[in-house]
């Protein structure tokens, strides 16, 4: 497909009342991340999900510019699938030999904010574009997204699409809440400007309601955030920690917050709950953090990294060369999650991890006022299993929302536990999960299915979640897509998600 300059179609956007239509700012922002295949319509490999777990070889590669290219495609293909960074974890991304690839990274010009009374702002955005160039666009201007996932380099589209969070019960956690106007294309060819009616089904729509193009996000004036990171020693203290009243307010007096569990399965008194806590600041208060010598942090590179492949060598080097335990070595990992050197800086600062070494990564949000269970079986099963895992489990917040009918969150406040392992990890010989990880992963799974779990749409999951959304909302979705997305369904989408039908 020729290579045309991007124009930003605004016809469709200025019908719909209240909208207003995008303007662009400046053509590309960045890059495409170097795992998405270039432009072109003949794969010449493979094509890898980013953890290389999930690889397909499509009938052919769309990298598409403009709004009349992907109408191209969605009239002349019969099989499409969409994609973004492809940072997703499941074979949401698989794409069949007799389907074409969709790949949105070039589709992610910028708008220019539309300010609005009060201070805050709407922003036009294309579906290809990095969280982080939103973020740092929106910077320029003095305004930012309220909440943010915690890795700054996927896609807006890819976000929205499965309910992508950052954690807090003060403000809307995922990136989809946050969406107030979206333009999509269908599966037969049709532009479709969503209604404020139909936004609900549309804003975590699983990559299966046509191919988003662009989205309008709300935005706020742009903030300060404090660190102020915690730990608390002891298994007792930390179950104590969770119970409901107290994590409400503790969570609750916070703008972000994550924490980590970090696991002793021989004393459960070394066993630690690592808390990432960020508040707002007031511009008295940030003189005040600045007066007492607090680091201020603009930019971002360079931080402290949840999955660094450079740690994960080290564990490899430690295991062969020294006379350490696994065990030890694990617990030396773990320990590197210690509370951070206190920092202050602008909202970005949500941005806590740069997971940059693939990982398996199983995620479930449990009713809120389960998370105290949940942490107590957990560590019941592992020590069952006697298996410690190389990185902290984590445990971010979502503050329950009427504005998606599929979320994690959609219609209760949630915890969400999150078990990793670095794909380092895996069986050497064969290259799948090894038995002791897998034997995990399926135990930690199958307790957070009990608890009333919802799965993250983008992580690794086994069991179809339908039981555990609401009905109506699950047959709302499927009608939906049958209608508009039929072409853009695989396999796994029918099987585990509303998608292509009831």
């Amino acid at each position: 497909m020729a290579a045309i300059t991007p124009r930003m179609n605004t016809s469709q956007a200025s019908r719909k009342p209240g909208v207003v239509a995008p303007t662009v700012a400046r053509p590309v922002v960045t890059a495409p991340p170097p795992s998405v295949p270039p432009p072109g319509t003949l794969p010449s490999a493979p094509i890898s999900n980013w953890n290389g777990e999930v690889v397909s070889k499509p009938r052919a590669v769309y990298t598409p510019v403009r709004d009349a290219e992907i109408i191209q495609i969605m009239t002349s293909e019969k099989k499409v699938r969409v994609s973004g960074a492809m940072h997703s974890f499941n074979e949401q991304l698989f794409v069949d030999r007799d389907t074409a690839l969709i790949n949105m990274t070039h589709f992610n010009r910028v708008g220019e904010p539309q300010r609005l009374a009060g201070g805050s702002a709407t922003i036009w955005v294309e579906a290809g574009a990095l969280v982080k160039d939103v973020s740092t666009a929106l910077h320029r201007h003095g305004l930012a997204l309220e909440n943010l996932p915690s890795l700054e380099y996927i896609t807006v589209g890819g976000a929205i699409a499965n309910g992508v969070h950052g954690s807090g019960l003060t403000s809307p956690a995922t990136l989809a809440e946050q969406v107030i106007g979206m333009e999509v294309i269908t599966s037969a060819g049709e532009k479709k400007v969503v209604s404020e009616a139909e936004l609900p089904v549309y804003r975590i729509n699983l990559g299966s309601l046509g191919v988003v193009t662009r989205v309008q996000l709300k935005c706020v004036p742009d903030f300060d955030m404090v660190t102020n990171d915690g730990k608390i020693v002891g298994e007792d203290a930390v179950v104590a920690a969770l119970e409901h009243k107290r994590l409400l307010a503790d969570v609750g007096a916070q703008q972000s917050v994550t924490y980590f569990f970090n696991p002793n399965l021989a004393d459960p008194t070394k066993t630690t709950l690592v808390s990432w806590g960020m508040t707002r600041a007031t511009a008295e208060q940030s003189r005040a953090a600045e007066g007492e010598g607090l680091q201020r942090k603009v930019n971002y590179d360079g931080r402290g990294s949840l999955g660094t492949f450079a740690v994960f060598k080290a564990y490899e080097r430690a295991a062969n060369a020294t006379g350490a335990s696994a065990s030890e070595v694990k617990a030396f990992l773990r320990d590197r999650f210690q509370p951070r050197e206190r920092r202050i800086g602008r909202s970005a600062l949500m941005y806590q991890m740069h997971l940059d070494h693939p990982s398996h990564d199983v995620s479930y949000g449990v009713p809120l006022e389960r998370a105290q269970e949940a942490f107590v079986r957990v560590m019941k099963k592992m020590r069952e299993l006697n298996y410690e895992a190389p990185i902290p489990m984590g445990m971010r917040f979502l503050k329950g929302t009427d504005k998606t009918l599929v979320g994690m969150n959609s219609g209760r406040d949630v915890a969400v536990f999150e078990i990793f392992t670095s794909v380092l990890f895996d069986d050497t010989t064969t290259g799948a999960l090894r038995d002791d990880v897998k034997a995990a992963h399926e135990a930690f799974e199958a307790i957070m299915i009990e608890l009333g779990g919802r799965p993250h749409w983008a992580k690794e999951f086994f069991v179809n979640p339908r039981s555990r959304h609401d009905p109506r909302a699950w047959q709302r979705f499927a009608t939906e897509s049958a209608a508009v997305g039929g072409k853009l369904v695989n396999a796994w989408a029918k099987q585990m998600t509303p998608a292509g039908g009831a």
